[in-house]
């Protein structure tokens, strides 16, 4: 049975997102934070067998003038259909929800995923994970690139610095906004981070040098895994290395705080340099697909479109 999850179910809907080790962004608590700060209806559909939960499909409708689209997971592509009757919660959410479009994201796999009937390929990404063990085996395993470059942030004096006050969070925001105004990108709305950022769970980190910010990360931390979730850079200043030393710092840091996992989010198959980039820290490559189904045949320039106005980051 296909069944609608409300709030009155969400702790079995979390629980089996636990059992599975989905991550932050399947959980309810991420769902509550869109619906607050986005005019996305939530439909979050679940596989029921004896009462339990066997099978999950969380995804947003998103309204606009002559268009329905339903997107498997707005502002990170994460979702799709986990666990049984992956096909039969599909076809339900095309049922229910009635779309123009329906855009879903594969799950990370080191083989190419599988494309549900009827749907194309609209982006193929590759996602980072760094499996965090000991910081001798992580540095041995960073490319000579990289460690020069933290070497080099460290011979200017880059000192990393925790966000703590609302002067630093606005720095912070300041610097990601033009990021995202450079890459023709749709920034996460102030409130939305802020609201993150008041509780343990994201945690902000600045890289400066004389006061000033050269880089930041904006990270969400759950159970055993940090996400570094979205950040930016001060492209003028990229001669300081200062996102390198950051992330390594992070990584230690989280040696030291028993985290497992740290994810370094993805890139487009065609962005060599992102994709190196990412790579050179020893991390894990995984494929994933963006999968559309829609009345009309979707352009390559259209569906980019669509991802800006998401923010979808790289």
């Amino acid at each position: 049975m296909i069944i609608e999850i409300n709030k009155d179910r969400c702790k079995e809907w979390d629980d089996f997102v636990n059992r599975r080790d989905l991550g932050y962004f399947f959980t309810f608590e991420w769902r509550d934070l869109i619906e607050k700060h986005y005019s996305y209806r939530p439909m979050y559909l679940a596989s029921v067998e004896n009462s339990e939960i066997n099978g999950i499909l969380p995804s947003f409708v998103i309204e606009s003038p002559g268009s329905r689209l339903v997107c498997s997971m707005p502002l990170f592509w994460y979702g799709g259909p986990i666990g049984e009757k992956k096909l039969e919660l599909l076809s339900e959410l095309e049922k229910k929800s009635k779309p123009t479009r329906i855009m879903i994201a594969t799950q990370p796999s080191t083989e190419k995923p599988y494309v549900y009937h009827g749907f194309g390929i609209g982006r193929e990404y590759r996602v980072y994970t760094l499996k965090v063990t000991d910081e001798e085996d992580i540095w041995r395993n960073y490319e000579k690139s990289n460690k020069k470059a933290i070497k080099k942030a460290k011979g200017f004096g880059v000192e990393i610095i925790q966000a703590k006050t609302n002067d630093e969070f606005d720095k912070f925001y300041h610097l990601y906004v033009e990021t995202m105004k450079r890459k023709r990108l749709t920034a996460y709305r102030y409130h939305f981070l802020k609201e993150l950022f008041n509780t343990s769970r994201a945690k902000v980190y600045l890289a400066m040098i004389n006061g000033k910010p050269l880089a930041t990360l904006y990270c969400i931390y759950h159970e055993n895994v940090i996400y570094l979730f979205i950040g930016g850079r001060n492209v003028s200043e990229d001669r300081y290395k200062a996102g390198n030393i950051m992330r390594h710092n992070i990584i230690k840091n989280a040696l030291n705080d028993n985290y497992d996992y740290i994810y370094f989010g993805g890139s487009d198959v065609e962005n060599a340099g992102l994709r190196h980039y990412k790579s050179s820290f020893g991390t894990e490559e995984k494929i994933q697909y963006i999968l559309f189904k829609n009345k009309f045949q979707l352009s390559s320039l259209i569906f980019k479109g669509v991802q800006k106005i998401l923010g979808v980051r790289q």
